[in-house]
């Protein structure tokens, strides 16, 4: 069988988002698991994807200088037409965008479509994530779409409960092929290979990685923070990862008197987030949503302790290695952090919970389902 995938998400923003993790691990155990299909993957230029073996080819798409048009162009006129022409039997687009200038899911795709959906966020959360009355109306466009396509990929049982009472889709639609850490998140010291990291050198910090949406739930973060600073003096600073602009004085007006504790880096490689997660006293992320959640796992895998969210996927995701908190309320997050930061022992072994957690997730398994779904949609189900 010949199987088109869609993987022009990892030349935006250099692949540093959630559906670059995903498409950088999933390809790999794809092509490991010695399948006999074929693929083909649709890319601009070049994904760097050279060592896979050679049953994947890429196919370029056209991408004419047409600023936001560009993937309306490629994505709805040639997409479609390169599917059919190269014989595929079915194509799998990897995620779900909010706006027409990203790469999206055919409207009229020319083969069977199967859609990986991570998370149905702007349902969810509609006044942060679809802000203008275009994004609400391509976003509907896009969900027609994941209705009509052959089969559904997601990441979480979550997700999947999400897809069938939120869309009306049928059960035998849906797969679960849950995302895994990319094998670079180890324990095992590593140096950051970013200059920035030599400030941080020597201060204990919390971290955080999300950015500024309210669905990630800095704000809260930062109350509990200065609620430490001010009643405890603590010297633990606050780094928080973001690959969007962030001012956390926006966010949290009391933490201007404590600005010089709070550190925001953005453009961050998986070496430094490595570095990062392995120094951190913990790893603040009481999301109020997730499909997922794979910070989470990243940290467990780097061998640090998890502070989460008993919401939505994440207890799919955390197990029993995660301390949880109650995600709306200051005073939770904050007694979270005040344990782990003060109790060594407590630390250690959330710590060693942790990498026990996320040895229960690999891409070998998410390649195996992805498989099972792509030969579901095959047969026409």
């Amino acid at each position: 069988m010949k199987i088109g995938i869609d993987v022009t998400l990892l030349e935006i923003r250099g692949g540093r988002h959630g559906i670059g993790s995903y498409l950088r691990g999933l390809l790999p155990a794809l092509d490991a698991g010695g399948d006999a299909h074929e693929y083909v993957l649709f890319a601009y230029g070049d994904p760097g994807l050279e060592r896979l073996s050679s049953r994947f080819r890429v196919q370029r798409l056209p991408a004419p200088p047409l600023g936001r048009a560009r993937a309306l162009l490629s994505h709805q006129v040639a997409l479609p037409f390169l599917a059919r022409r190269n014989g595929l039997a079915l194509l799998h687009v990897p995620g779900v965008s909010v706006n027409a200038s990203m790469p999206a899911i055919p409207l009229w795709p020319a083969v069977p479509i199967v859609v990986t959906v991570h998370d149905l966020t702007p349902l969810r959360f509609p006044a942060e994530t679809l802000p203008r009355a275009r994004h609400r109306v391509f976003y509907r466009l896009m969900l027609r779409a994941v209705r009509r396509a052959r089969h559904l990929l997601c990441d979480s049982q979550a997700t999947r409960a999400d897809l069938i009472a939120a869309l009306g889709i049928p059960a035998r639609r849906v797969t679960v092929a849950p995302l895994a850490p990319d094998p670079l998140f180890t324990p095992a010291p590593a140096p950051p290979g970013d200059a920035r990291a030599a400030a941080l050198e020597g201060h204990p910090y919390v971290l955080h990685v999300g950015g500024p949406a309210p669905v990630k739930n800095l704000a809260r973060v930062l109350q509990a923070m200065v609620g430490l600073w001010t009643r405890q003096s603590a010297d633990t600073r606050l780094v928080c990862v973001s690959a969007l602009p962030c001012d956390p004085l926006l966010l949290c007006h009391a933490a201007t008197l404590h600005r010089a504790r709070i550190r925001v880096l953005d453009a961050v490689p998986p070496p430094f987030l490595r570095w990062l997660y392995q120094r951190a006293v913990c790893l603040a992320f009481p999301s109020l949503y997730e499909g997922f959640g794979l910070p989470v796992l990243e940290a467990m895998a780097s061998g640090c302790p998890v502070i989460t969210s008993r919401v939505s996927s994440l207890p799919e995701v955390a197990g029993d290695a995660a301390l949880y908190v109650e995600p709306l309320e200051v005073a939770s997050i904050e007694k979270a952090l005040r344990e782990l930061i003060g109790d060594p022992g407590r630390r250690e072994a959330a710590r060693e919970a942790g990498l026990r957690q996320a040895g229960r997730f690999g891409y070998e398994a998410t390649a195996r389902a992805t498989l099972e779904a792509y030969e579901t949609a095959a047969r026409g189900a």
